[in-house]
């Protein structure tokens, strides 16, 4: 079975088995699919998928549109719609994608799954806890970048305030990970890897005052 890799979390990725995937029409599209993956299986009309994306358009028009980038996804997104059962599933009504599929993996479900394993195992206490030190590194290390950054649609006002719910949750999600990985290094005194992810951390939040002074200070601890 292929396997449809989708990067969100960045600069917006598709990929078949590796194969990148760029046969996209138009950011819609890309939209289209990026809204359905965090839908948590939910099947959507087409008439709300329509008023989301096109809103601004007469309905006709909105229809019309939302069936070319269906035509479209379907092109791209062959694996989901021809694996059995289908991940992606499209009827006259609705659009629907089985996240849990086998056949598709997504980088913001996989970053909250591993939050909340972190959540559920260590409630609250992840300070030593090499599990949770674990499971953050892979969570921040699949942190690339605002949620569909550079993915911008100027005529679907809907979609923009959904996008950036999202990405402010996403970003602040991270900058947790990244703090949380941040005492656990100085606690350690890997003041290497405590460097690294302030780094990282200030990268997303320039103006986090104290990881500004926890790196002047690990920085000074190693000499530099």
């Amino acid at each position: 079975m292929a396997l449809f890799r989708l990067q969100l979390l960045g600069t917006f990725e598709a990929a078949v088995d590796d194969v990148p995937v760029t046969a996209f029409r138009s950011n819609k599209t890309r939209a289209l699919l990026a809204y359905l993956a965090l839908s948590e299986g939910r099947p959507h009309s087409r008439e709300a998928l329509a008023t989301l994306l096109w809103g601004n358009s007469t309905q006709t028009a909105a229809r019309t549109s939302l069936r070319q980038a269906i035509a479209n996804l379907r092109q791209v997104a062959t694996p989901l719609v021809d694996a059995h059962p289908p991940a992606l599933i499209i009827t006259r009504q609705a659009l629907q994608l089985e996240v849990d599929h086998p056949a598709l993996w997504v980088d913001v479900l996989a970053f909250r799954h591993l939050l909340t394993q972190v959540q559920n195992h260590a409630r609250g206490h992840t300070a030593g806890c090499p599990q949770c030190r674990h499971w953050l590194e892979e969570a921040v290390a699949l942190y690339h970048g605002d949620f569909l950054a550079g993915l911008w649609i100027d005529d679907a006002p809907e979609f923009t305030a959904w996008r950036m719910f999202q990405q402010e949750t996403l970003h602040h999600q991270a900058l947790q990970a990244l703090q949380t990985l941040s005492a656990d290094y100085a606690a350690t005194h890997e003041l290497t890897a405590q460097i690294d992810i302030l780094r990282r951390l200030l990268h997303l939040q320039p103006w986090h005052e104290s990881a500004h002074r926890a790196l002047m200070d690990a920085l000074a601890r190693t000499g530099q």
